[in-house]
């Protein structure tokens, strides 16, 4: 990510083992983090000395480089997904959506990157959903679509009334790589790949196809940017945090605690990225973006929670 991923179903957490419990609780907090760090490291590319070419390459390498042992493990399962499905965990989720993201960081504000991807991604992933023959949305999802699409109202309304361009255009960007991580998320409901798997899936191909391009200098930047002062930060962020930690802390919260309430802890990633953009970034979020970002932080809860009523109503 980046961004917050629909959450599998997984179990109900434990109470019986609050220790357990605990240690998913902390998983998840480490979790939302990252995914904040995430929003804060794709603005950073626009002050540091690397190109966005430079920082995917360290993006996916790392935790290639890292999970490269567990492939034969996991090579039958990875073989046995069908191409569909591996082409949108790759668009969705690899160097396409990273490519996506950073573009539209660069034109708007970490707050934007932290509010807009994982935000609008129970919208889509609804929209994806409702495809497929008799799905039907709960209350709790269309109400949860209603006050997310309020929340980005919010957060673009200062930009909209100042007629800013080239923020709008940042935050349409955006709205794509937040569809496009929807589209990964969907792939990922109809393959049995683990979070080694998955991670693996997505970044052998993308660290390739990465240094492919900027080696023959398709992509921005060249292959000594990566031994830069700027790349620790973006090895630590994007390949080690990123790539691997918030995988495996996402996946064992949510065998923990439940993929409910991971879900729901994670819709507080806006909430975290607000926090420590204004101090680390200089940021300085208004009323209106203050006021978007707590309405869709409540809208993406509202998605995640299941009811426990059977009535359904169709979308």
């Amino acid at each position: 990510m980046a961004a917050m991923a629909t959450a599998p179903e997984g179990p109900a957490a434990d109470e019986t083992q609050p220790d357990r419990a605990l240690f998913g609780y902390a998983a998840m907090g480490l979790t939302v983090a990252v995914w904040a760090a995430f929003a804060l490291s794709i603005r950073f590319i626009e002050v540091s000395e690397m190109a966005a070419g430079e920082v995917a390459l360290i993006r996916f390498a790392v935790p290639m480089v890292v999970l490269l042992p567990w492939l034969p493990s996991r090579w039958r399962t990875i073989c046995r997904i069908r191409w569909s499905i591996a082409a949108m965990i790759f668009v969705g989720a690899g160097l396409p959506y990273f490519l996506t993201a950073s573009w539209g960081g660069s034109l708007s504000t970490a707050i934007f990157v932290g509010a807009l991807i994982p935000g609008l991604v129970p919208v889509f992933a609804l929209a994806l959903a409702l495809t497929r023959a008799g799905r039907k949305a709960t209350t709790y999802e269309i109400s949860g679509a209603v006050v997310i699409t309020c929340g980005v109202g919010g957060l673009l309304s200062n930009p909209l009334s100042n007629a800013n361009m080239t923020l709008l255009f940042g935050a349409s960007i955006l709205v794509a790589a937040s569809m496009m991580w929807s589209m990964y998320t969907t792939a990922l409901s109809a393959t049995d790949l683990d979070a080694v798997g998955c991670t693996l899936l997505l970044s052998i191909p993308s660290a390739v196809v990465t240094f492919i391009l900027l080696a023959i200098g398709v992509l921005p930047g060249n292959l000594q940017g990566v031994f830069t002062h700027d790349a620790i930060v973006f090895v630590l962020v994007q390949g080690l945090g990123v790539g691997v930690i918030a995988n495996l802390s996402y996946r064992y919260a949510i065998r923990t605690i439940g993929a409910q309430r991971s879900s729901v802890l994670g819709s507080l990633s806006p909430v975290a990225t607000v926090l420590l953009a204004v101090p680390l970034l200089g940021e300085k979020p208004t009323e209106a973006v203050v006021f978007g970002v707590v309405l869709i932080v409540v809208g993406v809860a509202l998605s995640y929670v299941r009811s426990k009523s059977k009535r359904e109503i169709n979308a």
